[in-house]
């Protein structure tokens, strides 16, 4: 079977800093210590700022190797050739779902518990669907829980035979990836986790070593 597009690792989801610089020093030291995606998210600034970071960071991404992804602003991965966007339960019509696809970038949604809905859209080609929050997040306090036990479920249930990833999110961190990464995700998503701490790219390499134990 071919692979996903999405490569097996850490993804980490930016924080919201409007410091490009900072937050670009952030992503070398997190890309240092192993982090294999990098998503895009501001949900608390301007649309031009979102562009200015689209541009900045994905020279950067692809200097140090990284998939660039870029949440709910798919125009914009199309307009400055990112590897992939984002998107969630209010960000697109079903019906549409394919005419992005065909953009040929990586496409990735968010299911939250919803292990029905991953199903149709691995069916309708997404790339990779994300489950969470599997722990209490505070990026989102009150998202849907998911427990890791319906994550391992998840992967039966889908039974495609087109390449996907599953990627868990939310309150992910360096005291509990372990047993995330062990209900047979491919990817875990981690903001404060990755960016909140005081060295990122000992706590990239600390979360990125657990796939590695798992092989």
């Amino acid at each position: 079977m071919q692979k996903s597009k999405l490569p097996i690792g850490l993804y980490g989801i930016t924080p919201e800093w409007d410091d490009t610089k900072q937050l670009i020093k952030a992503v070398i030291s997190a890309a240092k210590g192993g982090m294999k995606i990098l998503q895009l998210r501001r949900k608390k600034t301007t649309y031009e700022k979102i562009k200015l970071q689209t541009s900045e960071l994905c020279k950067v991404c692809q200097d140090v190797n990284v998939k660039f992804i870029i949440n709910d602003f798919w125009e914009l991965a199309v307009e400055y050739q990112a590897d992939g966007f984002h998107l969630g339960i209010d960000d697109f019509d079903l019906n549409n779902i394919k005419n992005k696809i065909d953009t040929g970038l990586i496409v990735g949604v968010s299911c939250y518990n919803d292990i029905n809905r991953a199903k149709m859209l691995v069916q309708a080609g997404v790339d990779y669907v994300a489950f969470g929050a599997v722990f209490k997040s505070n990026t989102k306090p009150l998202a849907r829980h998911i427990s890791l036990n319906e994550i391992k479920e998840a992967r039966n249930k889908i039974n495609n035979n087109k390449p996907y990833s599953i990627v868990a999110i939310g309150g992910i961190n360096i005291n509990n990836a372990k047993t995330v990464i062990e209900s047979n995700v491919d990817n875990i998503a981690v903001l404060n986790g990755l960016f909140d701490s005081d060295n990122i790219f000992e706590t990239a390499q600390a979360l990125s070593s657990q796939f590695t134990k798992r092989d």
